[in-house]
């Protein structure tokens, strides 16, 4: 029997956020209809600052910046991030995992150091303005979740086929 295919999920689990109950349930549902087993484990974004954080995140095949803004650690989910982005690991993000993501290719990326959100800091720039320069940032990171999610796809697919 093949290893089950693991996930990693930033973020700080919540029992009272529906979203996070969702997260779980929907990669059960995609395991059962792959046929694949599958194993979700959470990862509490103050864990995710730890020096040995990078060996722990190579151990998961794919990683999910979950749902559930203003995070613990505004920080440690920035850093769970950009190991995806460098290191170009399979990665999906949604609601404020997206708003994170965006966030930390602004400023890890495109040198825009002042990209926040406005739970975090309402004075400082946002990436919520019109800004053309800013709208780029956010096709960018789009096509890297395309390609990401594409390689996390084949390798379940693969091990529905041994």
């Amino acid at each position: 029997m093949p290893e089950p295919v693991r996930i990693g999920i930033l973020g700080d689990f919540n029992p009272d956020y529906r979203s996070h109950h969702a997260t779980n349930e929907s990669l059960q549902h995609s395991a059962h209809k792959l046929g694949i087993e599958l194993e979700p484990i959470w990862l509490p974004t103050p864990s995710l600052l730890a020096p040995d954080m990078p060996k722990t995140l190579e151990t998961f095949d794919g990683l999910w910046a979950a749902p559930g803004s203003p995070y613990k650690s505004f920080d440690g989910m920035l850093k769970g991030i950009q190991f995806a982005r460098v290191h170009d690991w399979p990665f999906l993000a949604t609601c404020g995992g997206f708003q994170y993501t965006l966030i930390e290719c602004a400023r890890n990326v495109l040198g825009m150091k002042d990209a926040t959100t406005a739970e975090e800091d309402p004075t400082r720039a946002h990436l919520s303005s019109p800004d053309p320069f800013r709208k780029f940032v956010f096709v960018r990171v789009l096509t890297w979740l395309a390609t990401t999610g594409k390689r996390l796809s084949r390798k379940s697919i693969s091990a529905t086929s041994k």
